[in-house]
């Protein structure tokens, strides 16, 4: 499904509701991280959507959802105010909130100013500032795109060691899928 904001720009999202139909659900809002989508969190949903209604969206310019030009803020603001948005047009007036990665910082940052329309905040591995790191990986994107810029940091997100081959090698071509001015 699409969700139309003010200003045009579609945002993808899919509801997963596996409660016993007499309920009345809690929301859970799902929210992917940088160069993802809501196809990231599959593995969650099977387990929270048999106990929550859960929405999965993708961020502007990530997964199924419309990309802004190169001329569009692309800041936490910019992304905190479309989770705003989204919250707001899909009516939600207590939700769950869970982020991981730099969706957990938006999360946090929405969660400043919206505290209470959140029953929860749940972020995982996501950072409260953006360091030197950053700046390297943006310096690396704009030098070399963002497939080299995925492969590199691969490691860094998934230890070879322990995780499935297979479920890298899909992990990155989804990372790579995004444009790399959103990056």
């Amino acid at each position: 499904m699409k969700l139309r904001l003010n200003d045009g720009i579609e945002l993808f999202y899919t509801i997963d509701d596996f409660t016993d139909p007499w309920t009345e659900p809690e929301t859970v809002v799902m929210h992917h991280g940088m160069a993802k989508s809501h196809k990231m969190w599959f593995g969650w949903v099977p387990i929270i959507a048999r106990h929550y209604r859960v929405i999965r969206f993708d961020m502007r310019g990530m997964g199924l959802s419309d990309v802004s030009g190169p001329d569009h803020a692309w800041t936490l603001d910019s992304f905190t105010a479309d989770l705003k948005e989204f919250a707001d047009k899909m009516e939600l007036d207590k939700f769950h909130l869970i982020g991981e990665t730099v969706g957990g910082s938006i999360s946090m940052n929405y969660s400043i100013n919206n505290q209470e329309r959140l029953r929860s905040l749940t972020v995982a591995t996501s950072p409260t500032n953006f360091d030197s790191h950053h700046k390297e990986s943006a310096d690396l994107i704009d030098r070399e795109g963002i497939n080299v810029w995925v492969e590199e940091s691969i490691g860094r997100r998934l230890d070879p060691q322990i995780v499935d081959p297979a479920y890298i090698r899909w992990y990155a071509e989804q990372m790579k899928a995004t444009p790399a001015h959103v990056v």
